[in-house]
């Protein structure tokens, strides 16, 4: 019998130390959840680096933003870097980037920007 008691205290233990580690991570994550802030870019502020008159077309590619130059030499990569630009892909005359938050709303609004 005494064997049945030390058994059923381990049991409690367990549970409540199970009990303990669940309560826990519910905590840490409705306390830490991410709440992801909305871009701090306008399209506007997006479209200055590639200079005046030097974009051709504008496309949504695999989560990517493709924007066709005219002359990829005037585009300053520099200030796209200092946005929250990610992934800066320089391939003949187009530029791929993406954000890493809402990159399709902000393709959207450089497009409506561009056509305008």
């Amino acid at each position: 019998m005494e064997i049945f008691k030390t058994l059923d205290i381990y049991l409690m233990g367990a549970l409540a130390l199970t009990l303990l580690i669940i309560l826990i991570t519910i905590i840490v994550f409705i306390r830490y959840k991410h709440k992801p802030k909305p871009l701090s870019v306008t399209s506007q502020d997006v479209l200055k680096p590639f200079g005046e008159n030097n974009i051709k077309q504008i496309d949504f590619i695999r989560n990517k933003i493709v924007v066709t130059v005219n002359d990829h030499k005037k585009v300053n990569l520099e200030s796209l870097k200092a946005m929250e630009v990610e992934g800066i892909n320089v391939v003949g005359n187009k530029v791929k980037f993406y954000f890493t938050k809402d990159t399709e709303q902000m393709y959207q609004q450089l497009k409506n920007d561009f056509e305008g």
